[in-house]
């Protein structure tokens, strides 16, 4: 919210702007998204999974211009698998537009894009890092594009 006066100038070429006064000029009021990752999930509960399991890893998505949507969707890379994991809204006091997944279905073993399960290969001795991106919209320039790494420790 603001006041701004334009003072414009008719010329041969057409209107110009020749000055600006007030208070809050030009602003777009866009808020950037924010994107959060972490884990306490470690390299040997991966690797003694006999089973995809529901493992702790927070992703969190702070987008304003998202606030009435049912979900958003982040890229989340280990390795050669890449997956689309939901993040459903939750309330925080006075931030509208805030998404969470607390937690993701990992194995270990041999990459499958695509099938909702984030496979980590542990050669034992490396933790894998695994990316998370978000592309947000809501930026006056285009897409806004976040990522966060997690090295699992």
């Amino acid at each position: 919210t603001g006041q701004s006066t334009f003072l414009l100038h008719r010329g041969s070429q057409g209107w110009k702007t020749t000055g600006i006064a007030g208070t809050n000029l030009l602003t777009s009021n866009k808020i950037p998204a924010t994107l959060t990752a972490s884990s306490d999930t470690t390299c040997y509960d991966i690797s003694s999974l006999p089973v995809p399991s529901l493992l702790r890893f927070n992703i969190r998505v702070s987008d304003p211009y998202r606030k009435s949507a049912s979900s958003v969707s982040v890229k989340v890379t280990s390795g050669s698998d890449i997956e689309n994991i939901a993040l459903n809204p939750v309330i925080v006091a006075d931030t509208p537009g805030v998404f969470e997944v607390t937690f993701v279905t990992m194995n270990k073993g041999a990459a499958i894009p695509g099938n909702g399960i984030i496979e980590v290969q542990n050669n034992g001795t490396i933790c894998p890092i695994i990316t998370v991106q978000y592309i947000g919209n809501s930026i006056t320039s285009g897409a806004q594009t976040l990522t966060q790494t997690v090295r699992l420790r």
